[in-house]
């Protein structure tokens, strides 16, 4: 089975018979018109599927054929590849599955931050590089550098950001808008009449328990593929979310039973922690999974001591962007400005702390989908 073609399997929100991809524009026709935003992920696709009972084929598997199945539904493939376990793991799998590589990319900072050690370049520096070493020693590999330095800041000036923020404010997230405008190579794909695709490792399960484990989707991922990009989709403007993909539910169900299990049978401290995380938790103990087990759980060709930087602790101010937010730039001005007013329009509601912008805007969720 192929992909599905259409924009609106990245979500979107309605408010009354209003459609609109912008968490904010939902977000102002609430306070017009009275009624509270929903959002929809692929309602029909995942409330289709028996969540409850856990899919008779190998995680791996299941990886490998969400490979092929991109793969023969686009012409030219390209694997956005951080060097986290999410994008680790896709291109793995990609090449286990025997589907041909046009071209892995992978972003970063180096003209802005002018260091090869910070949290946004450290992982390509001590990861991305030397796997591709390793990956071009059997096969020739296409490797694109692309580094958003520029266009983040491109993107700031164009002053279209607003109604483009559904929960992530980073100028390296800005700065994949124009991807596919300012790299010559990707325009002249897409006007031969091509399907060109921009493949993300996008995300973890998100596991929780209310007395039933069970999943759910969230907002989270406009870094990736936003309104901006939905909105062009008749420019031939294809993505794909390797993971949460209605074109395989069977992958999020099989990890989420994985899961499951796991904190259903192992009391293992070691594996656990106190503070909360969403990868699931363990009622026996009342202790919740590491991220680092999650990964080794769900991910099994993956390195746990493969570097790593982590996520950025500022939701808003990312320590990704340090380099920009510690500049003289002007764009930097604009881009506080836009920040303040997004807050100010949004409201308190929909922040996560009134009293702190860096802790960010409150997701949209889907529906909860029990795997016990």
């Amino acid at each position: 089975m192929r992909v599905t073609f259409n924009p609106d399997k990245f979500g979107y929100y309605t408010v009354g018979d209003l459609k609109t991809y912008s968490k904010l524009e939902a977000v102002e026709w609430q306070q017009r018109f009275g009624h509270f935003p929903d959002w929809h992920f692929n309602n029909t696709e995942f409330e289709s599927k028996d969540w409850l009972q856990e899919p008779n084929i190998d995680i791996w598997e299941l990886y490998k054929h969400r490979a092929r199945q991109i793969r023969e539904s686009y012409d030219y493939v390209v694997l956005w590849y951080s060097g986290g376990a999410d994008s680790h793991n896709m291109i793995t799998s990609w090449g286990e599955a025997g589907c041909k590589i046009d071209e892995i990319a992978t972003f970063w900072n180096y003209d802005g931050s002018k260091t090869k050690d910070d949290m946004m370049n450290g992982e390509p520096n001590y990861v991305v590089f030397e796997q591709i070493k390793e990956l071009q020693k059997n096969k020739d590999i296409n490797f694109r550098l692309v580094d958003v330095s520029e266009m983040g800041i491109e993107s700031i000036r164009a002053n279209e950001l607003l109604y483009n923020i559904n929960n992530k404010f980073t100028v390296h997230g800005f700065a994949r808008y124009l991807l596919r405008e300012k790299i010559e190579d990707y325009r002249k794909i897409i006007a031969s009449g091509k399907r060109l695709c921009f493949v993300w490792g996008l995300d973890k399960p998100q596991v929780f328990y209310d007395g039933n484990h069970y999943l759910q989707f969230f907002d989270i991922f406009d870094v990736f593929v936003n309104p901006y990009t939905q909105s062009r989709y008749h420019s031939g403007w294809y993505d794909e979310m390797f993971y949460w993909s209605p074109d395989l539910p069977e992958i999020v169900i099989k990890q989420a039973h994985i899961i499951k299990r796991f904190v259903s049978q192992v009391n293992d401290s070691v594996f656990y922690q106190d503070e909360f995380t969403p990868n699931g938790f363990n009622p026996n103990i009342k202790r919740y999974l590491k991220t680092d087990t999650l990964k080794n759980l769900i991910y099994p060709r993956w390195n746990s001591g493969t570097f790593t930087n982590g996520k950025s602790a500022n939701k808003v101010y990312s320590q990704r962007d340090e380099w920009f937010w510690h500049s003289n730039l002007p764009e930097k001005d604009i881009l506080d400005a836009q920040i303040k007013k997004y807050f100010n329009v949004i409201g308190e509601y929909w922040m996560n702390d009134k009293n702190d912008v860096s802790k960010g805007i409150k997701c949209h969720a889907s529906r909860k989908y029990y795997v016990s």
